[in-house]
């Protein structure tokens, strides 16, 4: 008769240990970002424990986001375009026209005019919105 061989992990025996359980968190990276509003911050801080600071940055991008969220559909499409596609006043021109027409450098220049318009809009509802009130306030703006 053969016998088996006893077939072993990597280590050789296998060994178990304890893991305490308020470091389970610190495993993972999620635990390690800074919170992202004020609701996050007051779950993760313990019975009696004051919450951490959120990051004046994301305050700051919640605020412009919130603001771009008030846009007209016309106006995100063209700042988004041109800043985040970064595509020539041409092509945007292109897109938004509908008369088939038109001049290409009208285009563009109706293009151009729109974005600009666009830029004025967000620019009012940025200094309406009291975070960026605050920080402009505190650059001394």
């Amino acid at each position: 008769m053969t016998e088996k061989k006893q077939k072993l992990s990597a280590g050789g025996v296998r060994r178990e240990f304890s893991v305490d359980a308020t470091k389970i968190g610190d495993l993972f990276n999620f635990a390690n970002h800074p919170p992202i509003n004020e609701y996050e911050a007051l779950m993760r801080a313990a019975p009696g424990d004051e919450p951490e600071e959120i990051d004046p940055g994301l305050e700051l991008r919640d605020a412009v986001l919130e603001c771009v969220g008030t846009l007209s559909e016309k106006d995100r499409f063209c700042l988004e375009a041109i800043f985040s596609e970064r595509i020539t006043y041409e092509l945007l021109g292109q897109r938004l026209s509908n008369n088939e027409n038109q001049s290409q450098s009208s285009a563009a220049s109706a293009a151009f005019l729109s974005t600009k318009r666009a830029l004025g809009r967000l620019e009012k509802s940025l200094r309406k919105h009291p975070v960026i009130k605050e920080y402009l306030k505190d650059l001394g703006i």
